[in-house]
């Protein structure tokens, strides 16, 4: 939790408080087994609770009352909901749970799973919010030399010109067998709000998302080592659970656009002997799309299209401001 504090202006006998930031890790959890060829990794945190407030906010300071309470931070970044509890303990599954197997003698197994129901809010007003909490964080900590920083972790072009897109991937997993990413329900809502207090939203929801990447290999020379096989080849599956999609145009009901929809892929990258380029097999299992479409949807959308558009052009041509600056002092 943070907050900034100052002096209300000529009267200082009533201070303000501005709130900043609220964030809660409850029961924070990690567990490290190490043997020689057996290692285990365990991160977990049961719930996690982001918030904060308009930019320009303020509650009134008093003796009682030196810090903001968890009331006054009135905008939510990220909710999540208990879910469904486990079918033998009754227990709720925890937020997010991060498992690593076997990372040290061998490639190592990697799973990650979000066990919660989770919704995210995008807006333009939250985005100010999170650019306000950078800055006042940025004016605390110690500044990073970002010269030295991007020259440090500057590709070398060279290099990478040479390597394919598939070699780079197969070098990224070589000391990774396996990665699988499984979440619960996701709902992100996106809105804008106009001058004239009218709002319109899209709201984008999925059941569960499984990822999960494998690797096969080929024995290398040296046998005792796992970890210097060859990737022979690298499997990507992908499953997203009833995705819709809904919209709301100038604070009216949320109207169905996209029905329930599931879809399925999965990606094969297959290496032989005799050729250094990988074979690419594709395959897409869908269910049938059903869309609803009115002049609620395509009046939504363009809000959506227009405000994002103004947005980025603002923020880029800001950008190009900074660095044009920048450049004139050098």
């Amino acid at each position: 939790e943070g907050s900034v504090c100052e002096g209300g202006g000529v009267n200082l006998r009533q201070p303000r408080i501005f709130p900043l930031l609220f964030t809660v890790v409850s029961q924070p959890h990690a567990f490290l087994s190490c043997q020689p060829l057996k290692q285990k990794l365990d991160i977990s945190c049961f719930n996690f609770i982001l918030r904060s407030v308009l930019k320009g906010f303020s509650v009134k300071a008093t003796e009682a009352k030196q810090l903001p309470c968890p009331e006054d931070y009135t905008t939510s970044w990220l909710e999540t909901k208990p879910g469904d509890p486990h079918h033998k303990t009754g227990i709720p599954p925890a937020l997010l749970l991060i498992s690593a197997t076997d990372f040290l003698h061998k490639p190592a197994r990697i799973s990650i799973e979000v066990g919660r129901p989770v919704r995210l809010y995008l807006s333009e007003s939250r985005w100010q919010q999170v650019v306000h909490v950078m800055s006042c964080m940025a004016s605390v900590l110690p500044p990073m030399d970002s010269a030295s920083e991007q020259e440090r972790i500057k590709p070398n072009k060279s290099k990478s010109k040479e390597i394919s897109s598939p070699e780079l991937l197969r070098q990224a997993l070589t000391n990774l067998d396996s990665i699988s990413f499984v979440t619960n329900q996701v709902v992100v809502n996106c809105e804008v709000l106009k001058a004239h207090k009218a709002r319109s939203e899209v709201h984008s929801s999925v059941s569960g998302i499984k990822l999960c990447i494998g690797t096969s290999r080929k024995r290398s020379g040296q046998a005792q080592d796992h970890r210097l096989d060859i990737i022979s080849e690298i499997t990507a599956a992908a499953e997203v659970l009833d995705f819709q999609l809904k919209t709301m145009y100038h604070s009216q009901k949320l109207q169905s656009f996209l029905k329930p929809w599931t879809v399925t892929g999965e990606l094969k990258l297959l290496w032989l002997q005799w050729s250094l380029k990988p074979y690419i097999e594709i395959k897409v299992d869908t269910e049938t799309v059903t869309v609803d479409l009115g002049p609620e949807h395509l009046f939504c959308f363009m809000d959506m299209y227009n405000h994002i558009s103004s947005f980025v052009c603002e923020k880029m041509r800001a950008q190009t401001q900074h660095t044009s600056s920048r450049l004139e002092e050098k």
